[in-house]
This record gives C-alpha cells, sequence and structure tokens, in this order.
C-alpha cells in the first residue's frame, strides 16, 4: 500500500516503480509463510498474480513490437499481426505505455492501407521510325471515383488521441470512485449486516470489480474484499442455522422429558458455539451471543451436577431407611438434603418431572416435621 502511494503521487504505475521487484520477491516471500492469515494472504497473492501478469504482457508486447518493425509494408501477414496487436492491446494488465505503442502502429497501418493510388494515364504512342496507325475511336471514358486523401496527421490525429485519453480517463476515474464506494461499504460489513443488506454490498461490490476500465490492483484488491465478505456472510447464516438447532434441541429434550444437558446431540451445539465464538468472519455481537450461550450452558451443567449428587445422596437415605423399616425423613442429614431442595427447586439443572418430584419430597418433609411438633405429642423432634 505504501509502494501504490508513492507511485500514485509519481505520478507512476506501481509496478513501473524501480523497487516494485523487491517489494514483489518479499510478498513471494509472505505467500510461503503458514502463519500469515487467509484475507492477507488473499491481498497478496492479488497483487503478485498481477504484477506477473503486467511482466507476462509487457513482454509479448515487445516482442510483437520489435517483430513489427521487421517487417515490410507489403507482408501479406500484416492483417494477422495487427489482429494479435488489437488482442494485446485489450489486456488490462499491459501497462498503458505499451498499449499506446500499439495502437500507434494499429493506426498507422490502417491509414496505410486506406490510400489506394489513383490509376496512371495511359498513352499510346507509336514506336520510334513507323507511322502510327490510326486510332480507333475510344470508348467513353468511365467515371473514375475519386478518392478522397487522408486526413492531414499531425492536428486532427492529435486531437483524437487527446480525445480518447480524456474518455479513458474518465472512465477510469468513474470506475476508482466506484470501488472506493464498494470498499466503504464492504469496511462498513457489520451495519450492513444488520440492516440486512450486506449480500446487495457485496453485489456491488463484485460488479464494480468487474469493471473494464478499473486498475488491475484495485481490482485484486477488490475481489479479495469480495470473497472475505462472503465468507463472513456465510458465517453469520451458519451461526442462524445453529440458534435454530439450539431452539429445535431444547424443545425436542423438553417434550421427552429430559434435560437438555443430557439429551443427544448437545455436545456438537458446544462444539459448534466454541468455534462461533473465536471466529473472526463473524461479527462482534455474533460471537458474544456464542459466548453468552457458553457462559449459560456452563453454569447449567454446573447446576444439574450438583443436583444429580443430591438425588443420589438422597436416594441412599431411602435405601437405608427401606433396609431400617423407617421413614427416610427421620434419618440423620435428610434434614440438610431437603434444605438444599428446598432452595434449589427453580435450579437449571433439573427437568420439570424432577421439580414436581422436588417439591413432593420437600412437601412430605414439612408434614412430617409438623407430625412431630403435635401438641398432643408432647414431645418436639428436630432434625
Amino acid at each position: 500500500e505504501r509502494l501504490e502511494r508513492r507511485a500514485g503521487e509519481a505520478g507512476l504505475s506501481v509496478h513501473d516503480r524501480g523497487d516494485a521487484a523487491d517489494a514483489i520477491d518479499s510478498a513471494r516471500r509472505l505467500l510461503r509463510d503458514p502463519d500469515v492469515p487467509d484475507p492477507l494472504r488473499d491481498r497478496i497473492a492479488g497483487v503478485v498474480e498481477a504484477f506477473d501478469a503486467r511482466a507476462e504482457a509487457r513482454r509479448k508486447a515487445e516482442t510483437w513490437l520489435a517483430s513489427w518493425e521487421e517487417r515490410q509494408p507489403s507482408d501479406i501477414a500484416a492483417e494477422t499481426a495487427i489482429g494479435e496487436a488489437r488482442a494485446l492491446a485489450a489486456d488490462p494488465a499491459l501497462p498503458g505505455a505499451m498499449r499506446s505503442r500499439l495502437g500507434l502502429a494499429i493506426d498507422r497501418h490502417e491509414r496505410r492501407t486506406r490510400v489506394v493510388p489513383p490509376p496512371a494515364a495511359l498513352e499510346t504512342t507509336a514506336p520510334p521510325g513507323k507511322d502510327a496507325a490510326p486510332a480507333e475511336p475510344a470508348a467513353p471514358a468511365q467515371p473514375v471515383e475519386k478518392i478522397a486523401a487522408p486526413p492531414p496527421l499531425s492536428v486532427e490525429d492529435g486531437k483524437e488521441r487527446e480525445a480518447r485519453r480524456a474518455e479513458a480517463r474518465d472512465a477510469a476515474n468513474q470506475a476508482r470512485q466506484r470501488a472506493e464506494a464498494a470498499h466503504r461499504r464492504l469496511a462498513g460489513w457489520e451495519a450492513h449486516l444488520a440492516r440486512g443488506r450486506l449480500a446487495h454490498a457485496i453485489a456491488d461490490a463484485d460488479e464494480a470489480a468487474k469493471g473494464p476500465h478499473l486498475a488491475d490492483p484495485a481490482r485484486r484488491r477488490l475481489e479479495a474484499e469480495v470473497r472475505l465478505a462472503r465468507r463472513r456472510l456465510d458465517a453469520h447464516g451458519a451461526l442462524g442455522d445453529w440458534q435454530a438447532a439450539c431452539r429445535s434441541h431444547a424443545d425436542d429434550a423438553a417434550s421427552r422429558g429430559r434435560h437438555v444437558i443430557d439429551h443427544p446431540g448437545h455436545a456438537d451445539l458446544v462444539t459448534a458455539a466454541r468455534a462461533a465464538a473465536e471466529n473472526p468472519d463473524l461479527s462482534v455481537a455474533a460471537r458474544r451471543t456464542a459466548a453468552s450461550w457458553l457462559a449459560g450452558r456452563d453454569g447449567m451443567a454446573a447446576a444439574r451436577r450438583v443436583f444429580l449428587e443430591r438425588r443420589a445422596t438422597w436416594r441412599r437415605l431411602v435405601a437405608h431407611a427401606d433396609a431400617e423399616g423407617k421413614d427416610p425423613h427421620d434419618l440423620p442429614g435428610a434434614g440438610e438434603v431437603v434444605s438444599w431442595i428446598r432452595e434449589n427447586l427453580e435450579s437449571a439443572g433439573v427437568t420439570e418431572t424432577e421439580r414436581q418430584a422436588m417439591r413432593d419430597v420437600v412437601a412430605r418433609h414439612e408434614a412430617r416435621q409438623a407430625e412431630r411438633i403435635r401438641p398432643d405429642r408432647g414431645i418436639r423432634w428436630r432434625l
């Protein structure tokens, strides 16, 4: 980018600066570095490809010009060579100076082939020393179409060339302005995504990159940004699919009476959420959404583990009471377990069925406690 800025200040193409080759060599070394991020790698690859394409187009044009200078004006293969020159001049990677030289050669050839020499006047003279034979009546002369002389080459051609150059400059300026507008829209991709306009911005930028008047380095850069924007749009589409899968998974678990963490497929959703939380192609808000879901899931998983431990403790108390023929609420430790159950009736770590069972345990314990402190018993028991 610094090289492009300096070249623009000097009125040159970035590829015509003397230090462009050194910069390209450095770029080739960066492409071999596996630690270079993909977006930056795409931009560097575009610059290198543009430089190589320009060098190849220049070589072909120089070869054609050298062979053209050796041709004679009457060379029967000139038309074929001129066709090759037109194809070379149409290459967008060709430097402007070489394109101008090809254009001059094409113009000279066309002017030369348009000039037709007028027919020479015929004279009939008798050989010396002999009487001339009587002339026969000449057939009426056919009108000869006059061929217009070619226009002057100095002033008119210069004006025409300048008009073409001005038209080319205007087209290039419009293409550059359109590309800059596309850059700005893609730079604010998060805002366009929030408004649902990112796909339209990508389409506009893609069309601008295909314009014939856009300079090749700018085209490569815009194409790389379009690829990145499409990847970002796809990433957000995948995030929406993941969110829908989370809702469907939770509904299915509830319909089967299972906790969402214990339901099959939950681990895959967690893996996808962790990848989304670290995906640079997602917006900041989208990454925060994934991270928030993971934090809520971790808290739910911790509550689930504690509940399962308490339930296992209660089941052991029930088994021990059954073995001794007692009520489990009369055993030591039952009060602590029931107290935890009472405090965690609304825990996210239990299903609705498990919550109802917890309420029954609490109600049974409270009834048992009320029975112990009845006035007619005369004794107050505590656990």
